[in-house]
Parts: C-alpha cells; sequence; structure tokens
C-alpha cells in the first residue's frame, strides 16, 4: 500500500461500505443502498458519484463500464486499509512504540477475559516468531 493516503470519513464510509458487502464487483445503486441502511440517508446519488471517481483516482478502486452502469472494484483490502491507519496511529500519537499505544488501551478499556486471552495468545505467538 505505498503511497496511499489517509481516506477523508466521507471517502472511507463509502469504501467501508464497498468493503462490508463483501461483493467482487459492486456498482453505484447497490453501494447508495448500502450507504442509506447504515443511515446516510441523505447522501444524494451525485455526491456518492463524486467520492467514488475521486476514490479511483486515488486508486483505491478501478472502475469498469458494464453498459450503462460503473462497476467498482476495489484495488485495496480493508486489511490493508486498517494495517496502514494502525501504522500512522502508532507513529504519529505513540512514537512507533506498540508498549505505548497497549498501554493506553489497558488504561481505558475494559476487556472481557476472553478479549484479553485473545490478545494475550496473540502476543506471545508474535513474540516466539
Amino acid at each position: 500500500m505505498t503511497g496511499k493516503k489517509r481516506l477523508p470519513d466521507s471517502e472511507l464510509t463509502v469504501m467501508l461500505a464497498i468493503w462490508k458487502s463483501g461483493a467482487e464487483k459492486i456498482h453505484t445503486g447497490e453501494i447508495l443502498e448500502l450507504l442509506r441502511k447504515s443511515g446516510y440517508t441523505a447522501w444524494k446519488t451525485q455526491t456518492v458519484q463524486n467520492m467514488l471517481i475521486r476514490l479511483t483516482e486515488k486508486n483505491y478502486l478501478i472502475c469498469e463500464k458494464l453498459g450503462r452502469l460503473n462497476f467498482y472494484t476495489p484495488l485495496v483490502s480493508i486489511r490493508e486499509y486498517q494495517e496502514m491507519e494502525t501504522n500512522t496511529l502508532l507513529e504519529r500519537f505513540y512514537g512507533g512504540s506498540a508498549k505505548s499505544l497497549f498501554a493506553a488501551l489497558a488504561e481505558k478499556t475494559t476487556l472481557s477475559p476472553e478479549e484479553a486471552e485473545e490478545i494475550r495468545r496473540l502476543l506471545f505467538r508474535e513474540a516466539g516468531k
């Protein structure tokens, strides 16, 4: 994901709808329907189309015209974007220190015993590599 920039919230909302759809290709009308089901009822078709154009220009999506419809395919997975955002957060706010990030999370977050155990397993699995 080299060279990709953080998305503004509105564009990220569109990408999240696309990623969550699980569709390999999705057309504008389907994206708009997903957004409306998620509470974005005031967004007009033209607004979403403009965001899709910007996302295509930023190489987050590829657009393929089939008949009268534009179909969009993600070029970046949600996992890749999450990694980029996590790295940005870690560097910007915690000086690259995972320990500081975990300390902040532990201080402010209540974990269930199951979540705590899962984190413990992940940490010790990574430490063994």
